[in-house]
């Protein structure tokens, strides 16, 4: 990292990701995901020019805590830490739309997002964790006409499959209550649906 970098505060930056993706019944929490060292490595990397929106916001969201408690984000409770980060999307919120790209909160979310349900070749999502709590079955580079219908649940390729995913599959609706794009389309020719 060169010396112009910002210094983002990895205590500060725990904290928010630990209290964004706690363990819970649905799964791990952020540091079991991989989700700091996901971040810091963007951050060092493809995402360096957002450190300084990391770098500031961590700083804003201690102080803020530290004015409102008396103490800082990564000593705070969940229940202050909730206080705080309602706050600062209320603040977000409010700014202009040309500004809303460059919050704080938002840059976070979209890095938690992809740390969390990416491939985990790029350093997040370790062990598929993030897949298995929205029932993913893995990448595949072939689907077989038994995988795409809709009454069928799809066994995942890798090692993972033999945990039982985190999400149930969700049940096919009736044609007539699927969205139009996703209705089959009637065929021209004598005799049905394509």
């Amino acid at each position: 990292m060169d010396d112009s970098a910002p210094v983002i505060d990895g205590d500060l930056l725990d904290a928010l990701l630990g209290h964004l993706v706690p363990a819970d019944e649905h799964g791990p929490d952020a540091a079991t995901i991989g989700l700091p060292a996901f971040v810091r490595a963007r951050l060092a990397g493809v995402r360096r020019a957002v450190a300084s929106t990391y770098a500031s916001g961590l700083r804003d969201l201690d102080a803020r805590t530290r004015e409102t408690f008396g103490i800082g984000f990564a000593e705070a409770s969940a229940a202050q830490r909730d206080v705080i980060l309602a706050d600062v999307e209320r603040a977000e919120a409010e700014l202009p739309p040309w500004e809303r790209p460059a919050a704080f909160l938002e840059t976070v979310l979209g890095d938690v997002r992809q740390g969390m349900f990416g491939d985990p070749a790029y350093g997040g999502n370790r062990g598929g964790a993030g897949w298995d709590l929205i029932g993913y079955p893995d990448p595949r580079r072939v689907w077989t006409e038994r995988d795409q219908r809709l009454d069928v649940v799809v066994i995942p390729l890798s090692p993972r499959a033999a945990r039982p995913p985190a999400a149930r599959p969700v049940a096919a609706r009736p044609v007539a209550d699927r969205p139009v794009a996703d209705r089959p389309v009637a065929d021209a020719r004598p005799g049905g649906a394509r």
